[in-house]
């Protein structure tokens, strides 16, 4: 009954973890580039057309949202990619839970009405 939660008795193939980390971290890693190649085309796309106003208010808003984006993009990718990629969903499923716990365990530590 106890051998299920008994580490001694678990049988892993470092052969088949070794193939799951290393297909999982490629996947990342093409989905990162990817991603950061479509932002660096759109913001270069951006770029150009706030240069030609007149005014530059457009540019610092830019200057301002380049990098939420570019941190955007990426966690869009990766979650894009553990959606196909089953080690990497279960990992990403197990780090979620504990964000999402440590979320909600700050937020009940802090007074109502204060950010």
């Amino acid at each position: 009954m106890f051998d299920q939660i008994n580490p001694a008795s678990w049988r892993i193939d470092l052969n088949v973890l070794a193939y799951d980390i290393t297909v999982s971290a490629l996947i990342v890693a093409v989905a990162v580039v990817i991603a950061y190649l479509i932002y660096r085309a759109a913001f270069h796309l951006v770029s150009r057309v706030t240069r030609v106003s007149e005014t530059n208010v457009d540019d610092e808003i830019v200057g301002r949202i380049r990098a939420p984006i570019k941190w955007s993009f990426i966690a869009i990718a990766v979650t894009l990619a553990a959606q196909y990629d089953a080690p990497l969903r279960l990992a990403g499923e197990r780090t979620s839970d504990l964000f999402w716990s440590s979320l909600s365990w700050e937020n009940q530590r802090r007074p109502l009405g204060s950010l």
